[in-house]
């Protein structure tokens, strides 16, 4: 399967809810084993067209008589593919709608193709333009983000660079563990943005199979310092409620080595993740798969981490396809909520929660803990969006 057809089928399947673009590129690379060059292209296609899918699909309403859009997810998504190719690759038009055409005939019903090739020839002779106004509207279908959401970031934090920021393609950072040889000539590729976290621009490859490090955001790392410096007593027995993949449980065992952890979490698959990162870095002493409401542990904690699920309106760069579902109705303050309340049953006399999340949102943040909290805003330097709140 080519870069662009795989591109395409993870975004259909992104689009139906049943996996990431994320997810259904590593099950890609895993079985065919394809080129650098082609990883590359395909991460850039599928993540690239669903970061910028509104606005993909707000140029191919223009191209229409009535606005109306009559195709499926997939055609949809052979659609979106080939329009981000056009308008934000530069691309030539005719390679891109003959390869789009190429995916069409193989996925499309037949009469669609008819339509995404009109619709293709219209943008290429008409180049429509996004709207340039300062309203939500606008300005969503301009930066690809729901109309909604727009606003609650204007209000909340009135600024756009906000929004620019998350449409950037994120730079990967990397860790340095206390283990770790700052002599290693490998670390003078790396743009410190701290002592121990900074820009990596090399491939991944040469520092993902070492156990001295780890790709990180320096956001996760940042509002964990913060929280450990404002703790008096150093906890002896902590609890990682939401713990996969695992990368804050093993900032845990770094920030306190002589601990004892317990890793939970309620994903089966997720867990995949942390027993491999368990295996590298042998971070926690117990791990266990279970809903936070029915995990029953033989004691109590002096430091419970609540890494909360939310909108994950912070790293939208990373995870494009939760733009799609910022506007939606969804149950995320009631888990919250009882993942507090949970984390509050097995707090020991004295002890304290961590309360995290990759959210931007009072609603999220501010308003389930009642205290301000930190909360570092997404930036051009590839910094998330994210919050963090002891109680």
């Amino acid at each position: 399967m080519s870069p662009r057809a795989i591109a395409a089928e993870a975004l259909w399947q992104a689009r139906r809810g049943d996996s990431t673009v994320v997810e259904q590129l590593e099950g890609w690379i895993r079985q065919h084993r394809p080129e650098s060059p082609q990883i590359k292209m395909a991460y850039e296609l599928g993540l690239g067209a669903a970061r910028h899918w509104i606005s993909c699909e707000a140029l191919a309403r223009l191209c229409t008589k009535t606005g109306r859009l009559d195709l499926n997810a997939r055609e949809k998504a052979l659609l979106v593919l080939g329009l981000y190719q056009m308008h934000y690759m530069g691309k030539p038009d005719y390679a891109i709608v003959d390869t789009t055409m190429e995916l069409a005939h193989r996925y499309a019903r037949k009469p669609m193709c008819a339509l995404i090739h009109a619709l293709l020839r219209t943008y290429c002779r008409q180049r429509p333009q996004l709207p340039q106004g300062d309203s939500p509207k606008d300005i969503g279908q301009r930066l690809s983000y729901p109309e909604s959401f727009v606003r609650l970031i204007l209000e909340e934090h009135g600024s756009l660079s906000i929004l620019e920021a998350l449409n950037q393609v994120p730079t990967p950072m990397v860790r340095l563990r206390p283990t770790a040889n700052r002599s290693d000539p490998i670390w003078a590729q790396v743009r410190w943005l701290q002592e121990d976290v900074g820009l990596f621009e090399e491939d991944l490859r040469t520092v993902t199979a070492r156990s001295d490090c780890i790709i990180q955001n320096i956001t996760q790392v940042q509002l964990m310092q913060r929280l450990a410096h404002g703790l008096t007593d150093t906890p002896q027995r902590i609890l990682d409620l939401c713990a996969a993949p695992g990368g804050k449980t093993l900032l845990l065992r770094d920030l306190y080595p002589h601990a004892f952890i317990w890793a939970n979490d309620i994903s089966a698959k997720r867990l995949e993740r942390l027993h491999d990162n368990q295996r590298k870095y042998g971070m926690a002493q117990q791990i266990s798969c279970s809903p936070a409401s029915e995990l029953q542990p033989d004691q109590q904690f002096d430091l419970i981490v609540v890494d909360a699920p939310c909108s994950n309106s912070g790293v939208l760069h990373k995870r494009p396809e939760a733009r799609w579902r910022l506007d939606q109705p969804n149950n995320l303050r009631e888990t919250q909520c009882e993942l507090l309340a949970q984390a509050r049953r097995l707090l020991a006399p004295g002890g304290v929660i961590w309360y995290l999340t990759c959210s931007i949102l009072s609603s999220e943040n501010q308003k389930i803990t009642g205290v301000p909290g930190h909360i570092i805003l997404p930036n051009i330097e590839g910094w998330d969006g994210g919050y963090a709140a002891q109680i």
